[in-house]
């Protein structure tokens, strides 16, 4: 669950639209997390949308073995709109720090499709990561529903 704020009331009313976001992430046998993300994004070229996000989250309950098990990094990424204003496909990239349970920190890398079905106020994206920091090498999948009011 998130909530975000546009800094703008309409698109392209701000310099690459920036958004803060905070959200819950509850997991089944572990910890609930919290993230705090700052979203730009801005059309470059018709059609043509280049994205940067910074991120920081962490474990809520500080007092499991896993202790704050904190992660922060960037993301980026381009998409091209198939159907303005309904399907954007495209690629992100992902790098940054995490802890993965332990007491220092590891590199995070990972790159990987995207597709975007937008319509009015709801947004579906999917996303599919692929590791590429040796610790965590592997596929990690996301789907992500968002409404706009």
């Amino acid at each position: 669950m998130s909530l975000r704020y546009s800094l703008g009331r309409m698109e392209d009313q701000v310099l690459g639209n920036p958004a803060i976001e905070a959200e819950l992430i509850p997991r089944a046998n572990a910890p609930a997390r919290a993230g705090l993300k700052l979203l730009a994004a801005e059309e470059v070229m018709p059609r043509l949308v280049v994205a940067v996000n910074a991120y920081f989250e962490q474990n809520i309950d500080r007092g499991t073995a896993a202790g704050v098990d904190g992660a922060f990094g960037m993301t980026g990424g381009l998409s091209y709109a198939l159907v303005p204003h309904l399907l954007q496909v495209g690629g992100e990239g992902q790098l940054g720090e995490a802890q993965y349970g332990q007491s220092s920190y590891t590199l995070v890398a990972a790159m990987g499709p995207n597709v975007v079905l937008h319509r009015g106020p709801v947004a579906l994206t999917a996303t599919v990561l692929a590791d590429l920091a040796p610790i965590r090498v592997g596929l990690e999948p996301k789907l992500t529903a968002a409404l706009t009011f």
